[in-house]
């Protein structure tokens, strides 16, 4: 039989682990939360927290290649209302965009064997590289890129 001295003993070393247990809880609900809240403050869509991107950024992505990044300016430009039309500016990286577009399903479509359906991107890509006029170069430099 335990002797009031043992009992003393095992139940204070039981309230400080149950002690422990419950600090490590809140600490770790604490973090979760946090992290929560940096997840949620991440996940506003681009257009949204920054708005359009510049025609200069824009001829930056071109001067470094990088037709991925700025055929989703310029869809995002699009869909924000950014209107071109009229600033000479734009007028660069959304034809390279447009041709980098064309040029990536016309590859596509060609790999599969549509060859009806590339002749429309065909089609978009000349009118592209039009429109890029004296800096059809980056037709060229997308078409390296893309192995055409």
């Amino acid at each position: 039989m335990k002797n009031n001295d043992q009992i003393k003993t095992d139940g204070q070393t039981k309230d400080r682990k149950y002690t422990l247990l419950n600090i490590i809880i809140v600490v770790l609900t604490i973090i979760f939360f946090c992290l929560c809240l940096f997840i949620a403050a991440d996940t506003k869509p681009r257009g949204y927290v920054y708005g359009p991107d510049s025609a200069e950024t824009m001829l930056r992505l071109v001067e470094y290649g990088k037709y991925s990044e700025l055929l989703r300016s310029s869809h995002i430009n699009r869909m924000l209302g950014v209107n071109a039309s009229g600033n000479d500016t734009y007028t660069i990286p959304y034809a390279a965009a447009d041709y980098y577009e064309a040029a990536f399903n016309y590859k596509g479509l060609m790999s599969a064997g549509a060859s009806v359906e590339a002749s429309t991107y065909a089609d978009k890509m000349s009118a592209a590289r039009q429109t890029l006029g004296e800096y059809a170069y980056i037709a060229d430099d997308i078409d390296d890129l893309l192995k055409l």
